[in-house]
């Protein structure tokens, strides 16, 4: 038996400002110190618009959810998947308990083959089943709208990211 562990609640405590890396002087470039402030600022601010968006993205978030649970056509589809998964368990507990129950080494090996043969139909089924629905997901409009508002809400965000990936290359450019 384990004694329990005490957990230590973790905190994260910004480190000091930093105006200009230095090592041996390899930052010492005004150029490179202007690529590194601009870094700065621009993780800054994707780290503040995360915060400020956090809230609208995650009402999207649900939005969209909530689209997907409403679609009767994504419904339909999950319910076909269901059905088919539970038949597809039937077949399999019945074509175990012939492979259990046969008599000799050729019962056994036409139930073991039923048993194969059953098992990649249902492969085969559940794999149409599954993209059934992804197919109903992609083709609902309330859906469409939901992601196409959440992808809206988000370009904020991307561009943020955008603008750090060309700081990042014009940083590596210059040093």
């Amino acid at each position: 038996m384990h004694a329990p562990q005490k957990r230590i609640p973790l905190r994260v405590e910004p480190l000091e400002d930093r105006t200009q890396l230095s090592m041996f002087g390899m930052f010492s470039s005004v150029t490179v110190q202007m690529d590194l402030m601009k870094v700065r600022a621009d993780v800054q601010k994707l780290q503040s618009d995360a915060v400020a968006l956090a809230p609208t993205l995650q009402k999207d978030q649900m939005a969209l959810q909530t689209a997907i649970s409403d679609s009767a056509t994504v419904q339909a589809a999950k319910m076909t998947l269901n059905n088919d998964l539970a038949a597809w368990l039937k077949t399999f507990q019945t074509d175990v308990q012939a492979f259990k129950s046969a008599a000799d080494a050729a019962a056994r090996g036409a139930a073991g083959a039923q048993l194969f043969h059953d098992w990649q139909n249902a492969v085969k089924t559940l794999q149409t089943d599954q993209a059934a629905i992804q197919t109903a997901i992609v083709n609902d409009a309330a859906v469409g709208a939901a992601f196409m508002q959440l992808q809206k809400d988000a370009t904020p965000l991307q561009a943020d990211q955008a603008a750090l990936q060309t700081d990042y290359a014009q940083l590596l450019k210059d040093l």
